[in-house]
């Protein structure tokens, strides 16, 4: 990566995330936009097969627990940055989420961010995302935790816009 920036020329990012109420989905579009001027972006939402209702998806997400996704056409290994945004359910991962986790077996060589989404705590989310990247070898860049209970706001957006800097 660093060659690349020294050279002039743009790495790859990975923007992958759910959102199954929008909020996490414009944060992931207001971080693509602060990276599109350093990075090629490719934004990829993660889809479940069935839908999620909240009770049943915290429960499952309080267990570390997956559900089937569609397809994701994606190679990890040809990113530099690969970026995972997540609501908080019950404290912790989605299952769309922990599925994808599940998925990659080998994230070396790659810088590994987070954005969660919440109404008030990331609770163990930012551990566990964390402790699952360095497990497969991969450098963990930080994580932004953006409060999302009364939407989306200026601060919210300016806060993206600063932690893109450090990516």
């Amino acid at each position: 990566m660093s060659s690349k920036k020294s050279k002039g020329l743009k790495g790859k990012a990975l923007l992958l995330f759910y959102s199954r109420t929008g909020k996490t989905r414009s944060v992931m579009g207001a971080l693509k936009e602060a990276l599109d001027e350093r990075y090629d972006v490719e934004l990829v939402e993660v889809k479940p097969k069935v839908r999620i209702g909240f009770f049943k998806g915290g429960s499952m997400a309080k267990r570390g627990e997956a559900v089937e996704v569609e397809e994701l056409k994606v190679n990890f290994s040809d990113y530099d940055l690969i970026v995972f945004g997540t609501p908080v359910w019950n404290g912790c991962p989605t299952p769309p989420i922990n599925a994808v986790m599940g998925m990659i077996s080998d994230l070396s060589g790659r810088r590994v961010a987070l954005v969660v989404t919440c109404a008030f705590s990331a609770g163990a989310t930012v551990n566990i995302i964390a402790e699952k990247v360095r497990s497969k070898k991969g450098e963990f860049a930080g994580s932004l935790v953006v409060k999302t209970m009364f939407g989306i706001r200026r601060k919210a957006l300016e806060k993206v816009e600063e932690f893109s800097r450090s990516l």
